[in-house]
Formats: C-alpha cells, structure tokens, sequence
C-alpha cells in the first residue's frame, strides 16, 4: 500500500513520488538511485574548510573527480544505453578518487586512468 505516510514531505492534495501504487518499481528504484547518487555527489562537492582540502590533498583523496562520477552514476541511472562495464568503470574510478582502491588490481587502475584521461565519451 502506497501511503501519504512513506513521503511526509508530501502535502495534501500532492501526488506522492514515492507512492508504489502510481510507480512502477524499475522507476522507483531509478528514483531512489537518483536521490542517493545526488546526496553523495552533493556532499562530496560541499565546500570544505581547509584543514579537510590540505588532509585531502595530502593524503591523495580527490573528492571533485570522484562527486563528478557520481553525477554521471546519477545521469546514466535508468538510462539502457550505458551497459554494465561503463558503470563499473565509474564505480572502480570512485574507489580510485577516494584511495579505496586496495581490492582493484593495478591493470584495472591503469585502465581507469587511460579512460578517464581519454574522457568519458570513449566509454
């Protein structure tokens, strides 16, 4: 059941866009894709103080490289054209932007940063 209640942000009178019932379930998980893509893109590009952007940029972190990313997760989500390698592409360069990258081989790295240099379009 769909209620006013899953949305409190929904006023009287308003369509909920979460509603399941007027929703197909392939869009809302496209919805709710979108919405946690764009929060973490969102703090990711946040403007930090300058004790984050100097540990940051010590210790190797590129926060704007890995929000921009995320910003296309955000545009390709629903979107049948990308195929599951373009995505993996994004997500492993993710791992690389943030240092979380231990469980990538170094092919893979290299591979994310000849792609990423030759830009997003040769994807």
């Amino acid at each position: 059941m769909g209620s006013r209640l899953s949305n409190l942000s929904v006023r009287p009178g308003q369509k909920n866009p979460i509603d399941s019932n007027t929703i197909r379930s392939s869009s809302l998980r496209d919805y709710t894709a979108r919405a946690a893509l764009n929060e973490a893109a969102s703090g990711l590009q946040r403007r930090h103080g300058w004790p984050v952007r100097v540990y940051c940029w010590f210790f190797g972190y590129d926060l704007e490289a890995a929000a921009s990313c995320l910003i296309t997760l955000h545009s390709t989500t629903g979107n049948y054209r990308y195929g599951d390698e373009a995505r993996q592409l994004f997500v492993d360069a993710i791992y690389m932007f943030l240092r979380a990258d231990k469980h990538l081989s170094p092919e893979r790295i290299d591979e994310i940063k000849r792609r990423m240099i030759l830009g997003k379009a040769s994807i």
